[in-house]
């Protein structure tokens, strides 16, 4: 899957703003020997961490399986947890002990990972750039390049993706839209001029995104363009300031164009995650929306995904639960989840091809929800899923699965204690472990960080300190669970919680992560560890005899032996051969996308 990329940003500002918000009132209250937790001062800085679901999930990998022959092929992973903390405000609120069931879910794909680059249809693709004054400011907390210049380096990296049978055009748009290429197959566009034309342009004036769509719909008003085979796809690379009349426009266009086949890609540049038109385009039949808040993804995002992004495998999706005693009760991972309600049909406008790291995992693409049990007393029960969805020719097709969550087989199985009994929460995968991890994560964390900041009432004031208390519990977990999956993918969740720990003076212990040999996919687990610092988190290996090397010599995820791999693109030579199975999806030094490896040859 992959229809709504979000990369997830952390802000930072200066000083708290001047009326008293929830941390501030909190910290200013007299101290009292049952609150150890507290700061001697208020928080020196707002902070703003742009966290959902989406972005959670985008930012890692899942074990979901291979599909080699079918082009969509529903998947399903169940869990049964037990509640480690009461968080009465997530979503829905839990108890200590509470019994949770889970059904992971994902669409695999002959298309997946390098699927698309070799069999992608042909495309009529017109690019709309957005070059207005707005595109000349860097990224939030970036220098450097300004965002029109990414975007012209991003753009000449898909140039070269496309196939001498791809139709190609360009237009550049600020206060009004100018044609700089018209729509012709790419084998005869002189690729060299366009080249630099496009590197020439400024950013300048205002946005009018409306006359870019009005200029490209005549490109594609030809019947030259509706060969079979084709996909026809409107490209817009913008940061949207645009008004509110002009954006209503441009969200009706792009339902419009889906009605007659001619899709839209929306590559948000720094937007907010929160604006409608994602909403709107993610729901649209055969379009996506992209968000990119760096220099580095937005090249990664048109070097490594772009042919998954123009191809859709899938239409009209509806994904039912059929059951006299189970119902889905909330939906993670999708704006087209995210307000189920129990009993509702699951619908999805489209889906894509998702992205594969050098271990067979995919990127994002997952979907998961919480099921709820009208008869927990009794033992399960067998339940149906049904998918039906269109294929790209109009034809129908269904998909019915039988599940059980007395019967699946957990390669991961952890006792706790609920209530008086202890119990097994069981996961069928690494993968839905990892997703309920990061859905725990995302209840917490973003309305901690939200609440630290809200104006303060009296109310807010006491649920605030009750967070701040459960504070160490959720680390505690969050750490034990990144150990048994062997995860340093999961480090920048981490170190989120760390640095907000730091900031607020809220104890955290920092310690030592033991690996669990349950894990199938760790190699390494009875030979490594990993410890918390203030920066993050290392692994600690056993004693090597590598004394004599300078600690910048040595890997930076074992730190035992010699540097020897060099990561590309951002060619960091910072680990070693045996690290690379543990490689996370971002550059440990610099955290641009990984997108492979190179290996010293002595």
């Amino acid at each position: 899957m992959g229809r709504t990329r979000q990369y997830a940003k952390k802000e930072t500002s200066g000083e708290q703003r001047t009326q008293q918000v929830a941390h501030s009132a909190w910290a200013q209250q007299p101290s009292s020997s049952s609150s150890s937790a507290q700061p001697a001062a208020p928080a020196p800085k707002a902070v703003k961490y742009d966290v959902s679901y989406e972005s959670s999930f985008f930012n890692h990998y899942f074990e979901t399986g291979t599909e080699k022959v079918k082009a969509f092929a529903p998947t399903y992973r169940l869990a049964n947890t037990v509640e480690q903390y009461a968080f009465p405000h997530s979503t829905p609120p839990t108890t200590e002990g509470q019994k949770q069931h889970w059904l992971h879910f994902y669409f695999n794909s002959k298309y997946d990972g390098h699927g698309a680059k070799v069999d992608r249809p042909n495309l009529h693709l017109v690019i709309a750039l957005d070059v207005s004054g707005s595109m000349s400011t860097n990224f939030a907390g970036e220098l450097g390049k300004t965002k029109i210049q990414v975007a012209q380096e991003s753009l000449l990296t898909l140039l070269r993706q496309l196939r001498p049978e791809d139709s190609f055009g360009l237009i550049i748009f600020n206060s009004e839209s100018t044609l700089i290429q018209d729509l012709k197959p790419w084998k005869e566009i002189d690729q060299v001029g366009l080249e630099k034309q496009i590197l020439k342009l400024r950013g300048s004036g205002g946005t009018d995104i409306s006359s870019a769509v009005t200029m490209a719909n005549k490109m594609f008003n030809t019947t030259e363009y509706e060969r079979q085979g084709y996909s026809n796809r409107i490209f817009f690379l913008t940061d949207l300031e645009v008004t509110s009349e002009d954006g209503t426009k441009f969200k009706t266009s792009v339902v419009e164009n889906s009605n007659k086949s001619l899709w839209s890609t929306v590559v948000g540049i720094g937007l907010d995650l929160t604006q409608d038109v994602i909403k709107t385009v993610s729901k649209t039949a055969g379009c996506n929306y992209c968000n990119v808040r760096s220099n580095s993804t937005f090249n990664a995002l048109m070097d490594q995904e772009f042919s998954a992004i123009v191809t859709p495998i899938a239409f009209n999706i509806k994904l039912a639960l059929l059951s006299n005693r189970y119902q889905i009760e909330a939906g993670y991972g999708s704006p087209e989840v995210s307000d189920i309600k129990p009993g509702d049909i699951a619908s999805f406008s489209t889906e894509f091809p998702s992205v594969k790291n050098q271990n067979g995992e995919t990127r994002s693409g997952v979907i998961l929800f919480r099921v709820v049990d009208s008869q927990p007393d009794k033992a399960h029960e067998p339940f149906q899923m049904k998918v039906t969805w269109d294929d790209l020719s109009g034809v129908a097709h269904k998909d019915e699965q039988q599940l059980n969550f007395a019967t699946f087989t957990s390669p991961y199985t952890t006792t706790s204690t609920g209530g008086s009994d202890n119990v097994e929460s069981q996961f069928e995968s690494s993968g839905i472990r990892k997703a309920i991890l990061l859905v725990h994560y995302t209840d917490f964390f973003k309305k901690y960080v939200d609440l630290r900041g809200a104006d303060s009432t009296p109310e807010l004031i006491a649920i605030y300190q009750g967070m701040r208390h459960l504070y160490p519990t959720v680390v505690k977990h969050f750490v034990a669970e990144m150990g048994v999956l062997n995860d340093l993918s999961l480090q920048e969740e981490l170190t989120h919680l760390m640095e907000v720990a730091a900031i607020d003076d809220i104890p955290v212990d920092k310690p030592q992560i033991s690996n669990n040999n349950n894990n199938a996919n760790n190699n390494n687990a009875s030979t490594t560890a990993t410890t918390i610092t203030d920066a993050g988190v290392t692994v600690d290996a056993k004693p090597a005899k590598n004394d004599d090397k300078p600690d910048d010599a040595l890997c930076c995820v074992c730190l035992a032996e010699e540097r020897t791999v060099t990561l590309l693109p951002c060619a960091h030579k910072c680990i070693c051969k045996k690290c690379i199975p543990h490689l996370v999806p971002t550059c440990p030094l610099c955290r641009t996308p990984v997108t492979g490896t190179a290996e010293d040859s002595n």
